[in-house]
């Protein structure tokens, strides 16, 4: 089970090590090494989604990992979306000068950490990615530190982003205590009709509508989104929505289905406010 796992993280093995070289590559080379970088930056990215494509008929499960083939298409996508994004905000990066090899590697580990949060099948591990992919996020928010605005919105961003992941860990935590494992299949199964687990529940929600900016957690995207540098901006206002949206499907609508009625109305409630109040403003 090991190596076929081994082989189905081979996307995320081959992304990490092309993100490793461009920091070292950023380090020991000169300045001209910009232009490397990003060509390698870019062909990491086409070259995992593609090779999460090749893994399209996999269907393999364990060590809190999941491949199969919506993990693929999911992984595919961000992969090319985050690629696209990349290539049209060269020259508005040179313009900035911040072109530079800490903003490719920082852009590397953000896709790296989105990957392992779509391959996420327990609570850990998708908390594992959720940080992978916020941290850097912060960082790039801050890239140009000659913007005083920008550092505050990367300030604001990552205290908001500190209080959620608190509160998701809190809610991971009740949920082992009440289930004793943080498997998302086998908690929905022990955790059926136990009123801890519905509040436990609500924690990690939090933690994820955080990240996809629903309402009330929404104020954080006007300071970054306006604050960031343009390109950022784009990135986070995509492919982390993507991954989110992906892991929060295969939670309530694979093993915690049984659930609905605990749920739904949560759901429906944050879709109509989210929509009532951006209507308003």
């Amino acid at each position: 089970m090991y190596t076929q796992i081994a082989w189905a993280m081979l996307p995320e093995i081959f992304l990490m090590t092309v993100a490793c070289i461009v920091l070292l590559s950023d380090a020991f080379l000169n300045k001209k090494s910009a232009l490397i970088n990003y060509t390698l930056a870019i062909a990491a990215m086409f070259g995992t989604g593609c090779c999460s494509i090749c893994f399209w008929k996999n269907n393999i499960a364990g060590m809190g990992l999941i491949f199969d083939q919506h993990t693929a298409v999911i992984k595919a996508v961000i992969c090319l979306l985050s690629s696209v994004i990349f290539i049209l905000a060269k020259a508005y990066m040179q313009r900035r000068q911040l072109f530079r090899g800490e903003y490719f590697v920082l852009y590397l580990f953000s896709v790296l950490g989105m990957m392992l949060l779509v391959s996420s099948n327990n609570f850990l591990v998708l908390y594992l990615g959720l940080e992978l992919f916020s941290l850097p996020l912060y960082a790039l928010i801050a890239l140009d530190q000659k913007s005083s605005i920008a550092l505050e919105a990367a300030i604001k961003y990552f205290i908001m982003g500190a209080l959620t992941s608190g509160v998701f860990l809190y809610g991971v935590s009740l949920l082992y205590g009440v289930t004793g494992d943080v498997a998302f299949a086998k908690s929905a199964i022990a955790a059926e009709n136990i009123l801890v687990f519905k509040f436990s529940l609500i924690f990690i929600l939090v933690g994820l509508f955080f990240k996809l900016g629903l309402f009330p957690f929404h104020m954080w995207l006007p300071d970054v989104y306006t604050d960031a540098p343009t390109s950022v901006g784009g990135f986070i206002a995509t492919a982390p929505k993507i991954a989110v949206f992906s892991v929060l499907y295969r939670v309530l609508m694979g093993p915690y289905r049984e659930l609905l009625s605990d749920w739904l109305h949560i759901i429906i409630m944050l879709a109509i406010l989210s929509i009532g109040f951006g209507l308003i403003r």
